[in-house]
């Protein structure tokens, strides 16, 4: 299953003298109550952190230090103090029984391993079965709209052109989410088949799925490896549109992607992903928005935590490697909702909120901080025109980011001049509407930008008549160019904010 997870336990006795580890676990015991923790172990960050007996208070430091939210576990056999509750409480840690612990030892290696895994395959890796397809029609790469009748019966109408690797999945198990669509009588079916790795034609299993297996990932689990195909069928008749075909790997009710990471889907079956990060639980929270991602899952984590404050992740799985956080009106809500009813847990307000975000991410940051109002939007290499971002795919760099003429599509219905304009007005009339008058502007961008070269100035142009100041840095060199100095800048604007506005200590 890969690398090694790495698991502390403290307590009055050694868990794996009486319990059986899985091979997977490398198992890391202290008594924080009579122990100090080795200099290894002072550097070490843990999968998962495991609590029983008493911790001394010189020990709290390190044990802050020694996991991630959503991984800490407790007995009630631990003792428990008002500093190591706040503690526990921060890193979101949740109580196991004691007749439960062997049971919990053995979930370890499916729901607590290291990384994130999550692909997708795209409507261009799908093969149409045309018997039963009167009309087929590409909608870019973001879907695929078919006219069928399968005159009553399930038939197949279209199946994934290559096979799921299963390999690395096996055990631990792998969730399927497609995105589709369909109107009038039009009835799905997902016939799944997993063969043996190596063995072209034994077929260890085949199961269909229904639409209702679908209103969450399905996950699949198997003791052995193989590979999975897939073919879609349908009965009835009508428009059915289908887009790309995500497959993650599973934590088995752990968290999507990060223990604690969370999915959310809008009607259209388009999914935002979130993972909040309590830190300390004061002020400020700073929401970072993922870039442009091909490989599903989150982005960021590493930067915000070294940073000590809340933060939640926002990531867009759709399309290539993202929709720019637009869609229809309950997509967009949902995003302001997961910010809000973040902000709330911590009992925080717009003045207390700072949105982020690089590329693709600042257009998220922006586009939201108009509902928002937050205090600070920090972005690197912004992206503010959308719809000039496409005209140049097809004027100035043709193939260098096809998925901005899907975004333009998506989001208008159209790829035209007049489209593009229409999408470069989504983001200013908002914008215009917006108050900023409590809010700080720090971006960095590229001089020779081939994306939006006019980005930057079009902000200072629509903020001067707000009367707003910005800080902005400005770096020699294309859109992908030198993106070590834009996120240096970045980095150094969040803690200048954090030392000069919040008075935190931060390095």
């Amino acid at each position: 299953m890969g690398e090694q997870i790495q698991v502390l336990q403290t307590g009055d006795e050694n868990w794996e003298e009486k319990y059986s580890i899985p091979q997977e676990i490398s198992w890391h015991y202290i008594n924080l109550n009579t122990q100090l923790p080795s200099e290894k172990e002072e550097g070490r960050t843990f999968d998962v952190v495991l609590l029983e007996g008493e911790v001394n208070p010189d020990r709290l430091s390190f044990l802050r230090k020694a996991g991630r939210p959503y991984t800490y576990f407790l007995t009630e056999n631990l003792v428990m103090t008002g500093v190591l509750k706040r503690l526990l409480a921060d890193k979101k840690a949740r109580k196991i029984r004691v007749q439960d612990i062997q049971q919990f030892i053995e979930r370890i290696p499916f729901a607590y391993y290291p990384g994130q895994e999550g692909r997708k395959i795209g409507i261009r890796e799908m093969e149409i079965s045309k018997p039963f397809v009167s009309n087929a029609e590409y909608d870019g790469n973001r879907a695929v709209r078919l006219s069928i009748d399968t005159e009553g019966r399930n038939r197949q109408v279209l199946f994934l052109k290559y096979n799921i690797s299963f390999n690395i999945y096996a055990e631990r198990g792998m969730e399927l989410w497609p995105e589709y669509s369909a109107e009038g009588s039009i009835a799905l079916q997902f016939k799944i088949k997993l063969f043996k790795r190596g063995m072209a034609d034994e077929l260890l299993w085949s199961r269909t799925a229904e639409e209702k297996d679908f209103e969450k990932p399905l996950r699949i689990s198997e003791k052995d490896a193989g590979y999975l195909t897939v073919q879609i069928l349908a009965r009835g008749a009508g428009r059915l549109e289908i887009g790309p075909f995500h497959f993650r790997s599973s934590r088995a009710g752990a968290g999507q992607f990060l223990p604690g990471g969370q999915r959310h889907a809008a009607r259209d079956r388009g999914e935002v992903l979130s993972y909040f990060d309590p830190g300390d639980r004061k002020p400020p929270l700073i929401v970072y928005f993922s870039g442009y991602r091909t490989a599903e899952g989150f982005e960021g984590n590493g930067i915000m935590r070294g940073l000590g404050t809340p933060f939640l992740l926002l990531g867009d799985p759709r399309l290539e490697g993202g929709g720019f956080y637009l869609g229809e009106r309950d997509y967009e809500e949902k995003i302001v909702s997961i910010i809000r009813d973040t902000m709330n847990s911590l009992r925080f307000d717009s003045n207390q909120l700072i949105l982020s975000g690089l590329s693709m991410g600042t257009f998220g940051a922006v586009y939201y901080g108009c509902t928002l109002s937050p205090h600070a939007i920090v972005i690197g290499k912004p992206l503010m025109n959308l719809g000039t971002v496409a005209a140049n795919e097809r004027r100035l760099r043709p193939g260098g980011f096809p998925t901005s003429l899907d975004v333009l599509r998506m989001a208008t219905g159209g790829i035209g001049t007049e489209q593009e304009d229409m999408l470069n007005r989504r983001l200013w009339n908002k914008f215009d509407l917006a108050d900023f008058k409590d809010t700080i502007f720090s971006v960095a961008y590229m001089f020779q930008d081939d994306y939006d070269s006019g980005a930057y100035q079009d902000i200072l142009t629509h903020l001067e008549e707000k009367g707003i100041s910005i800080v902005g840095k400005g770096l020699e060199g294309r859109h992908n160019d030198n993106t070590a100095g834009i996120v240096s800048w970045f980095l150094s604007q969040l803690r200048r904010i954090l030392r000069q506005d919040f008075y935190r200590e931060v390095s």
